[in-house]
C-alpha cells in the first residue's frame, strides 16, 4: 500500500468537501522536515500512530489560503492569521487524519491520534522532527498556496 498517496487523497477529499476547494495542481518532492525553509503563515502537525503503521502530517497555508478557506466555510472574511484561522487549519489536519484511520480502520488496522498543533508564523523548526523525512506536497490555487507534507514508517509486527 502506498501510505503517501493514501495520505494526499485524504487532504484532496478533505480540501474538497470541508474548504470546497479542489486540489488540482501540486507538486512533490522528497525532504527532511527541518530542510523545509519556506513555511507559510500558519502550520498544523498531527501523529497517528497505528498498529502497523506511524504517520506524521503537517499542513502549512499562506495568508490568501486561509482567508479563501475561512470565507468558503463560514462565510466570514479574515484580514490575519488569527487564532481562529489558526484552528481551521489544525482542524483540517485533524480531518485528513481522521479520514486516514477510518480507511486503514476498515482493514484492521487500530490506532492511537494525537490533537493537531498549531503554529502561527513561518520558519518551523521541530527539533524531534530533524531527521523525518516524508513527502512534501505544494498546492497552488489561484488564491493561495499551501504546503502538505506526509511522513509515514510501516512498523514491524511483534
Amino acid at each position: 500500500m502506498n501510505y503517501g498517496l493514501l495520505a494526499f487523497d485524504a487532504l484532496k477529499q478533505v480540501f474538497n468537501i470541508f474548504c470546497r476547494v479542489s486540489v488540482t495542481e501540486h507538486t512533490c518532492s522528497r525532504v527532511n522536515f527541518n530542510q523545509i525553509s519556506d513555511w507559510l503563515d500558519c502550520t498544523s502537525l498531527i501523529q497517528l500512530q497505528g498498529s502497523s503503521v506511524y504517520y506524521l502530517l503537517s499542513v502549512s497555508a499562506d495568508l490568501g489560503f486561509l482567508k479563501e478557506a475561512y470565507l468558503r466555510m463560514f462565510s466570514e472574511t479574515v484580514y490575519e492569521v488569527s487564532p481562529e484561522t489558526a484552528d481551521l487549519l489544525g482542524e483540517i489536519c485533524n480531518q485528513v487524519a481522521g479520514k486516514i484511520k477510518t480507511t486503514l480502520s476498515s482493514e484492521n488496522h487500530t490506532f492511537d491520534m494525537a490533537s493537531p498543533v498549531v503554529v502561527i508564523g513561518q520558519n518551523v523548526k521541530v527539533r524531534n522532527l530533524s531527521e523525518i523525512e516524508g513527502e512534501l506536497f505544494e498546492l497552488m490555487f489561484d488564491f493561495g498556496r499551501a504546503f502538505f507534507f506526509v511522513h509515514w514508517k510501516e512498523l514491524k509486527k511483534p
